[in-house]
């Protein structure tokens, strides 16, 4: 049996944001750099500024994080920090970029540039530990504050790069409180809500190795929960029980991901976004239902497990193929259901998706699943996204 890690210790629940103060403090942390986005709502900052405020905890904020990280805010951080005169500890506030853009300063702060050299496909290894930080996500989806992995977007080359790192890319505290995801819109709850399942699924079919009784048990009641309250908290995003399903769900998928891995999903997922900007739980969405038809024949038991979340009547001696189909129309259909917008509404089309197979070929994740997948069939798959959504 493989080790199972949770590495990152986790606060949740409803207004427990208003604990990091004191637990920055208990870290250590006495002058904080506090990393946001621009459209953050200024009620969750304020609870974050009070809290580090009455923790006698000195901070300074960069509020340029952005999607898809690009490399150039990593160094405005820096400046920030270095213009404040250092600091000791970071908090980050925000979705997945926003947590991306933490972690990745905070190695860049110890470490020499540039930050391309530490991309996993270009084998940089940084010699010295970040600082202590904190991840406070503000949606229920991309698991970032449990992962050690993180993606920069390389302007230089405009593709997204994967970086992985333990000493520096993993936080020392995640509080999760499900409250901050009350101002979420219902499209962006639906793709990163769809985005966690994605987590899930992946990562409970992969083989990578690291799979273990305990991230399965975690894959499968995050898998259960998406696709029992998503559509409910896309439907009535002011309900806070669905909310916190959600946030329960995506803590889940993130410390199953964590250990069993992603596999062809988001090797897809970070291609397609790197051709069209489109949002990541958008791009992966386009994608996971191809992906779990072409899984199933491989990881039927698995494949059923998932089936039978959506009624599918799994019967002895089904083929793989069958069951691959059926799991490909459920997903479809719960992608519409929930309200996943189309990647056409982000500027995609044939063009941009269709050169995403080159950096496909290229990403670790398209070759660690025992579902072997050929470059034929991957652009074939990047074919039918097309046909799927009408890009021309």
């Amino acid at each position: 049996m493989p080790r199972f890690d949770i590495n990152v210790p986790t606060i949740f629940g409803c207004g427990t944001v208003s604990q990091v103060g004191e637990e920055a403090k208990a870290l250590g942390i006495t002058r904080a750099l506090l990393v946001h986005g621009p459209v953050l709502p200024e009620q969750h900052l304020n609870k974050v500024r009070d809290s580090l405020k009455a923790a006698n905890i000195a901070f300074v904020e960069y509020g340029g994080a952005a999607q898809d990280v690009p490399d150039y805010t990593i160094e405005e951080a820096i400046e920030v920090v270095n213009n404040f005169g250092g600091i000791d500890g970071l908090v980050g506030i925000g979705g997945g970029s926003t947590m991306d853009t933490t972690a990745v300063v905070n190695m860049m702060l110890n470490n020499p540039p540039p930050v391309s050299q530490y991309f996993i496909c270009n084998g940089g290894v940084p010699q010295n530990h970040g600082y202590p930080y904190i991840q406070i996500p503000t949606t229920a989806g991309t698991g970032a504050e449990s992962t050690m992995a993180a993606v920069v977007y390389d302007t230089s080359v405009n593709l997204k790069r994967p970086l992985f790192n333990k000493q520096c890319l993993l936080a020392r505290l995640a509080i999760v409180d499900p409250e901050l995801t009350l101002t979420l819109p219902p499209e962006i709850t639906a793709w990163t809500g769809y985005d966690t399942f994605a987590h899930a699924f992946e990562s409970f079919t992969t083989n990578w190795g690291t799979m273990s009784p305990a991230s399965d048990a975690m894959n499968r009641e995050a898998m259960r929960l998406i696709v029992k309250y998503l559509p409910l908290a896309t439907a009535n995003p002011g309900n806070i029980e669905y909310r916190e399903k959600m946030a329960y769900a995506a803590t889940l998928a993130g410390i199953g991901t964590a250990n069993g891995r992603a596999q062809k999903g988001h090797c897809f997922g970070h291609a397609i976004g790197s051709r069209t900007h489109a949002p990541h739980g958008v791009c992966v969405t386009s994608a996971l239902a191809l992906v779990a038809e072409h899984t199933a024949p491989w990881r039927f038991e698995r494949c059923a497990y998932v089936a039978g979340l959506f009624g599918i009547n799994v019967y002895n001696g089904m083929p793989g193929e069958e069951l691959g189909t059926a799991l490909y129309n459920a997903l479809r259909k719960f992608e519409k259901d929930v309200g996943v917008p189309s990647i056409k509404t982000f500027g995609a089309n044939r063009e941009k998706i269709m050169s995403a197979l080159e950096l496909m070929v290229q990403d670790v994740l398209f070759r660690n699943n025992e579902a072997v997948m050929s470059e034929g069939k991957a652009k074939n798959y990047l074919t039918r996204i097309c046909d799927y959504y009408g890009l021309e």
